[in-house]
């Protein structure tokens, strides 16, 4: 792959770029391997700068995708209607806004020693945006789901998604602040190895306690939690929790933090998987290889 190394000198067709970042951003990443984290920070010149606006736009543009898919399935949930093509229209405006906002602040610099090109940011910063929904709807309304349609619920049911979708939004948030920070000093510093493990460390225990008292807060507002997503309430929030880890290796080219593998049955719709129910069972809207079974009558993409 051919490395740009000013921004400013490089600019690709708009329409070209929009065309290979809707192909890719559902597959890859496009930045190359990740470096190892003792070799990785450090940066100079305009370098850490361009390293937290990638994140801070991936991370901005996640967040607002999912306010407004969470709405969108909440109210559905709830019998409510809810306006599909809006939403997808906001969803790709946030992601269009997200590539151009990483652009500008990353214009000008010196990409290579980050482990980008200019493809590579926005290609990432797209994907990111994008599978974060979608993992976090298909964690939260499991319950409700059959393949991507809604499907009416019990008003216990109905209160358990809307408590889990209050904490899995805080922690989701939090685990994004906390896991930016540590890679953002690391990138903005001299630090020696021991040290950088430890700041990537400290991130996670942070995000675990925030994780476990979220638990609780959960499992008293919803005590059949269990029963309703045939997973504790442990498990779920755990998955959400590393949506942070897929923001750092989405955004910061090295190995430390990274997505976890995704699994088929896990609850969770991720990097390949068109849908995941939490089985493997055939005939419920969704296959046992997470392909959905029939054309989707809800859509956001």
């Amino acid at each position: 792959m051919i490395r740009h190394r000013r921004l400013r000198h490089v600019r690709p067709c708009r329409t070209a770029l929009l065309l290979v970042m809707t192909i890719w951003a559902t597959t890859v990443h496009a930045h190359r391997s990740p470096l190892k984290l003792a070799l990785w920070g450090g940066f100079d010149g305009g370098g850490p700068a361009c390293q937290r606006g990638i994140a801070h736009a991936a991370a901005v543009c996640a967040n607002r995708a999912w306010d407004v898919r969470n709405a969108c399935l909440s109210a559905q949930v709830d019998g409510a209607p809810c306006d599909t093509v809006a939403t997808t229209a906001a969803i790709q405006q946030f992601r269009a806004d997200a590539v151009t906002l990483a652009e500008r602040l990353c214009d000008g610099i010196d990409l290579a020693p980050l482990g980008f090109s200019l493809l590579d940011i926005d290609i990432d910063v797209d994907a990111f945006c994008q599978q974060l929904q979608e993992a976090s709807a298909s964690a939260v309304y499991q319950p409700a789901l059959h393949g991507e349609t809604i499907q009416s619920v019990d008003d216990t049911t109905r209160l358990c998604i809307a408590a889990t979708a209050r904490v899995a939004t805080a922690l989701m948030r939090f685990s994004f602040r906390a896991r930016r920070r540590a890679l953002d000093r690391i990138a903005s510093q001299k630090l020696g190895p021991s040290v950088k493990l430890t700041l990537v460390d400290q991130a996670a225990a942070r995000i675990e306690r925030v994780r476990a008292r979220l638990e609780q807060q959960v499992t008293t507002e919803c005590p059949t939690f269990a029963a309703i997503y045939h997973r504790t309430a442990g498990t779920v929030l755990t998955l959400l929790a590393q949506r942070g880890d897929c923001l750092a290796g989405a955004t910061y080219v090295q190995d430390a933090v990274l997505c976890p593998t995704p699994v088929c049955g896990n609850s969770m719709q991720e990097l390949h998987e068109q849908c995941d129910d939490g089985n493997l069972i055939d005939g419920d809207g969704c296959h046992s290889d997470c392909t959905l079974e029939a054309a989707p009558s809800f859509s956001l993409e």
